[in-house]
């Protein structure tokens, strides 16, 4: 079974992003929905068929429409070739459109990547998307806008062996970012959440410090997948189980192709 301690012992993570490389030598990028909210778990992970791409979709509108639609229904992981990318927020598509104008290329694994820099350069400037449930704008290179919580946006990038896990978070009242290089490894794993973990109530806490360390022994995205999605589940009864849907991808070095695979409870 893959060690996903560090995930495992969070009552509440939020959100999570994973990349990591399998023993095999294929690199992976793993996403994680749990929700607290009934809009937060009135979603579900799907791939469309055409593009590959996996994305949250609704599993009650009526529901759903209690909560906002800006924050909650987005891309949630891409591929780019052998570039894979995720999200928590719609930040995905900023992301995929600046790798999409400024691919970075393949090169050795080091300390501050091609890769990295570029995902840096797509947070730079702010990017607003109306959200006409609450009539307002909101900013994609920022943190969330649902207060008192700020909710980070994180985001992540892998290719090859080099990664990069960037976390958008509120300091005060100003904008922080920081982002974590890593440097991917047959059998190990990086990740972050938007929370702590702890499941704190009313205000969640971010996400702080270094990511989380994970050892991998699965090697396709579908065992990958059942294992976050055991990692995220807790006890059967209210306030003890938020988890809401697990998805991996994976690019298949060997073949040339990237796999993918979707978990729901």
């Amino acid at each position: 079974m893959d060690q996903l301690v560090g995930l495992r012992r969070m009552s509440y993570s939020g959100r999570g992003l994973m990349i990591g490389m399998t023993p095999e030598g294929n690199t992976f990028l793993g996403y994680h929905i749990t929700g607290r909210s009934p809009p937060s778990q009135a979603r579900k992970l799907v791939k469309g068929k055409e593009s590959g791409v996996i994305y949250t979709e609704v599993t009650d509108p009526k529901v759903l429409s209690q909560g906002s639609r800006a924050l909650l229904i987005y891309p949630a992981a891409v591929a780019i070739g052998d570039i894979l990318l995720g999200s928590n927020g719609a930040q995905t598509e900023m992301v995929y459109s600046t790798l999409m104008n400024n691919t970075p290329c393949s090169h050795p694994c080091r300390t501050t990547s091609e890769l990295a820099m570029t995902i840096h350069d797509a947070f730079k400037e702010s990017t607003y998307r109306f959200d006409p449930e609450n009539d307002n704008w909101v900013d994609l290179a920022s943190f969330e806008p649902d207060p008192p919580i700020n909710t980070p946006r994180i985001s992540a990038a892998a290719q090859g062996e080099t990664g990069t896990l960037y976390i958008i978070s509120k300091n005060g009242g100003e904008r922080e970012r920081r982002w974590h290089d890593c440097c991917l490894m047959p059998g190990n794993a990086k990740i972050i959440t938007t929370y702590k973990g702890g499941n704190e109530k009313p205000n969640l806490l971010p996400f702080t410090g270094e990511p989380l360390e994970a050892r991998i022994t699965a090697i396709t995205p579908q065992e990958i997948a059942r294992s976050i999605l055991s990692a995220i589940s807790h006890g059967s009864k209210p306030g003890e189980n938020f988890a809401v849907a697990a998805a991996v991808m994976m690019y298949n070095r060997k073949t040339g192709t990237v796999e993918s695979a979707i978990a729901h409870p």
